[in-house]
Formats: structure tokens, C-alpha cells, sequence
């Protein structure tokens, strides 16, 4: 092995390979010894000539060893059903900021998402993510919460935000 090649550079390779050959971010975790979302989301990389490399049907799983339990068949993109619960809160009591922040999310956050508001008084929605894996998935609710927190942070707010994916029992907060 050429000594251009770092432990480094060979997990990044790894991890973007499994991604893109469809497994389960817990399964590639779990393979890897991450114990984080976040650093295993760090290691992937989207569009990398790993995939032209090492085709997964190249790869043959009595010679390397490799579980793929966590793998699917078919990488496509489907709709993830996630129900968000979220609560806004104002930095301080006297203001009456919270309205606008939830509109300003509602608006530029969840919509784009198939937003379905299940309780708006209780801060409960049911979103539709279009998504490729669990690991975009991972991506997109990181975001979306990145996002949110931003907005309500530019109205003088904070937030409270849980998501969970009825059908696997994933979440998020």
C-alpha cells in the first residue's frame, strides 16, 4: 500500500463507499467504533471515485469479512414520515418574539418539507423528507435543526426541537 494514504484518508473511504453502497449509518457506526453521529457524518463524502473503485459487487463479503446487516439493496429516494414537536421559547419574558420566529420556521423550514401541522398550539408537525438513505436523512434533520435554531436565535429565541421517525423509531434533538 502506497505510504500516500493515511488510517485517515482510508476510513474517509471507507465510510463514503458504505454510504453510497446504501447501509445503515447505526450499522457503519457500529463497524466503524463511532460512538457520534457527528463524526461518523464527517467521514462521508458524497460523489467520491471510492464508488468507482470499489463497486460494491466487487467486493466479495467471504474474503473481506464485511457485514453488511445494515445494508440495503436498492439506494432510492423515498418520503420519510418525521413528526416534529417544537417548542419556542423568548430569551425574555417582556417579549412577544415567539409568534414570529414560529411563522419565519414554519415558513422557510418546515413548508419545503411537506409541513403538516398536526397541533400549533402544542408545536406538533408531521413532515414528509425526501430522502436516499438514513444517512442523508441524518443530514437533512441535522440541518433543519441547525436552521431552525438560527432563525429563532435572529428572533431574540430559543428552541426546543425533538423529531422521531414513527417508522424506525430514530430520532433527533
Amino acid at each position: 500500500m502506497p505510504d500516500t494514504y493515511s488510517s485517515h484518508s482510508l476510513r474517509r473511504g471507507f465510510a463514503t463507499w458504505a454510504y453510497g453502497a446504501g447501509w445503515d449509518v447505526k450499522a457503519l457506526m457500529e463497524y466503524v467504533g463511532w460512538k457520534d453521529l457527528k463524526s461518523a457524518l464527517r467521514y462521508v463524502e458524497i460523489g467520491n471515485s471510492f464508488e468507482l473503485v470499489l463497486p460494491v459487487q466487487a467486493i466479495d463479503r467471504e474474503t473481506t469479512g464485511l457485514s453488511h446487516a445494515g445494508r440495503s439493496e436498492q439506494t432510492q429516494w423515498q418520503d420519510a414520515v418525521v413528526d416534529l414537536h417544537l417548542n419556542i421559547e423568548s430569551y425574555h419574558a417582556k417579549a412577544s418574539n415567539r409568534k414570529k420566529a414560529r411563522d419565519h420556521i414554519e415558513r422557510a423550514c418546515l413548508k419545503t418539507h411537506g409541513m403538516r401541522c398536526l397541533n400549533r398550539n402544542e408545536g406538533r408537525y408531521r413532515l414528509a423528507i425526501h430522502c436516499e438513505s438514513p444517512v442523508h436523512l441524518d443530514r437533512i434533520v441535522q440541518d433543519l435543526l441547525t436552521e431552525m435554531q438560527q432563525i429563532a436565535d435572529s428572533h431574540h429565541c430559543f428552541i426546543e426541537a425533538q423529531c422521531l421517525e414513527p417508522a424506525t423509531g430514530r430520532n433527533w434533538d
